[in-house]
């Protein structure tokens, strides 16, 4: 117990010391925006099941936004859930170039 207790207050001082060295760096700010989108894309997808509907369906009607609407839902859903794992397991490479996302908007939000 006490060396969980002792490596948890470790690991928390150097998260607190390493940030400010992180913080001018341009390209590890771009690798962990890029990380952090990915993680959130990954955890979020499965919004645009409801975000697409409601998108079509406000600007087309009901009965699009049941057809048209689900069906890009589904669509938005897998790619934004792929494209978040691929953005989690390439953080660390510029892929697209210089850190930029895949996807437009890059958050379902």
């Amino acid at each position: 117990m006490n060396v969980l207790i002792v490596s948890l207050a470790i690991l928390a001082l150097l998260a607190v010391f390493a940030t400010p060295t992180f913080a001018d760096d341009g390209m590890a700010s771009k690798m962990g925006n890029k990380l952090k989108r990915g993680i959130i894309n990954a955890a979020t997808g499965w919004v645009e099941l409801f975000n697409q509907p409601h998108k079509v369906g406000q600007a087309e009607g009901f009965g699009a936004g049941a057809t048209k609407g689900v069906a890009l839902g589904i669509g938005w859903t897998i790619a934004r859930e792929v494209v978040g794992a691929w953005d989690v397991a390439t953080f660390l490479f510029p892929i697209p170039p210089d850190y930029k996302s895949a996807l437009d908007p890059e958050y379902v939000f």
